[in-house]
């Protein structure tokens, strides 16, 4: 649900501006960095400005993904208004689908290329507008790279391999303006709507009732000064098709066996969960608010619920009617998980979560990584005013784990570390935040997870392996005092 699935990336990255392209800009990368059973070849060149990028990427129904690509430095321009770029492909290769820009922070920003047209085999010029990546002017002038991506398949996509060769030229920022292909709505009406900050606290997700975690939390706010101050309890879903939007009926029941159990002090959000955001987009603002309406007047009628919590991934701005309409229907607070995320949706919803997990496969890695997905969503999070809440992984997810079990052979792989090395990681990573330090914004951090103990691992229930540990150990939640 919140375990976000490795897509397979090829990405290219170019260089902005008018000097000279230099080979040593340019690095490659690819899933072999993680796995060295893959079978993933990739080459970059440069010559006469030109980038050459090659690839072949098998299926790896053991690694169930693939990557590929090339990052190259970036110049950033604070008055830049869109990104140019020519580009074309072999025959062979397969249409790029993805432009992302990358922030010296960290934070990522993404368009579908398919919405500015096709790459053919001739060489074609693409302008598009900064505005549809909805950075922040802040954001442009910290620009430190941009990536393609080219091409990509995994177990499901029933594609034995992807080769082919794309040509990338004249990339740069420009300060010409171009038509946006996304018209952010109006939202400035919602500003002064802002649930109040509530005392600094913690969150944390939860799927079904456990009397075990019930006396954990009482156990935790008894000794701890900074209670949790929120449970979000999955209580519905959405199912989104071509024909339009459902949401299934609200799991009062759940909502209610919390409330009568949890303290006081700990709230009880209705979380409601979606996968295929990219369906929710597509659909007209007037679909997307129908469906918001249904979830705010069935949350809004539970007296055990005190909000709800959106887990709609992945996120980008085409639903951020959807949000808008949301928060303008309901009276109680509105909060939602993201991974990926811009400052008009953390400006609309009143308590944002960032979802840093899935980050990195270890600790030393997961550190600097969470610093600057952190940093990214706190700075983004105080400009909009809004109360923002960290998730850390504290028990096991797909890239944070201690190991996993193939749940058809039963093997086991160990990754030699410990989830306490990763919130460790985490603590260390939030020291040297400001807006995490000292600001006034920070709620408090979510627990990735009080699961369910008796499911084989965590992961998608329909994937090879399962990872561990699928409980949440004292010694790592005793580490939640420390930020």
């Amino acid at each position: 649900m919140h375990l976000k699935p490795f897509r397979l990336l090829i990405a290219c990255i170019a260089c902005f501006g008018l000097f000279p392209l230099d080979r040593n800009d340019v690095v490659t990368f690819s899933d072999k960095e993680e796995k060295k059973e893959s079978l993933t070849r990739i080459s970059a060149a440069v010559e006469n400005d030109i980038i050459t990028a090659v690839y072949a990427v098998p299926e790896n129904t053991a690694l169930g993904y693939a990557y590929a690509g090339v990052s190259v430095n970036l110049t950033p321009d604070e008055n830049a208004r869109s990104l140019v770029f020519t580009i074309r492909k072999d025959a062979s290769a397969v249409q790029p689908n993805r432009i992302t820009l990358r922030t010296k922070t960290g934070k990522r920003a993404k368009v579908d290329l398919p919405a500015y047209g096709s790459v053919t085999e001739e060489w074609k010029t693409f302008r598009i507008s900064l505005d549809d990546f909805s950075l922040s002017r802040n954001d442009i002038a910290s620009l430190a790279s941009a990536g393609f991506s080219l091409a990509g398949n995994n177990t499901k996509d029933n594609i034995d391999s992807v080769s082919g060769t794309v040509w990338l030229r004249d990339i740069r920022l420009s300060t010409e303006t171009a038509a946006a292909k996304q018209i952010v709505p109006d939202y400035a009406f919602l500003l002064n709507r802002k649930a109040p900050k509530p005392a600094k606290g913690h969150a944390g997700w939860i799927y079904r009732e456990s009397e075990a975690h019930i006396e954990r939390i009482k156990r935790y706010n008894k000794e701890n000064a900074v209670p949790f101050r929120m449970l979000f309890v999955y209580a519905g879903s959405y199912t989104f098709t071509q024909n339009g939007g459902r949401l299934s009926p609200l799991k009062t029941g759940i909502l209610q066996w919390f409330r009568e159990r949890l303290p006081a002090e700990t709230a009880v959000y209705a979380t409601i969960d979606a996968s295929d955001a990219k369906t929710l987009g597509s659909y007209p603002p007037a679909e997307q608010e129908r469906l918001a309406k249904l979830i705010a007047q069935a949350v809004d009628d539970e007296p055990a619920a005190a909000g709800v919590h959106f887990d709609i991934e992945p996120y980008d701005i085409t639903q951020l009617p959807f949000y808008i309409a949301a928060k303008k229907a309901m009276r109680k607070p509105v909060s939602a998980a993201f991974g990926a995320w811009d400052i008009h949706v953390l400006s609309v919803v009143d308590y944002p979560v960032l979802m840093a997990y899935d980050m990195a496969h270890t600790p030393d890695i997961y550190r600097a990584t969470v610093e600057k997905a952190c940093r990214s969503f706190a700075m983004d999070a105080d400009a909009a005013k809004s109360c923002f809440y960290l998730g850390f992984p504290f028990v096991a997810a797909q890239a944070e784990c201690e190991y996993r079990i193939n749940r058809e052979t039963g093997a086991r792989e160990s990754t030699a570390y410990t989830m306490e090395q990763y919130i460790s990681a985490a603590v260390d990573a939030c020291r040297v935040i400001p807006q995490i330090c000292s600001g006034d914004l920070f709620g408090g951090v979510s627990v990735w997870a009080f699961p369910d103990e008796n499911k084989k691992g965590i992961g998608p229930p329909a994937g090879r392996w399962g990872y561990y540990p699928n409980h949440l150990k004292e010694s790592c939640l005793s580490l939640l005092s420390n930020f």
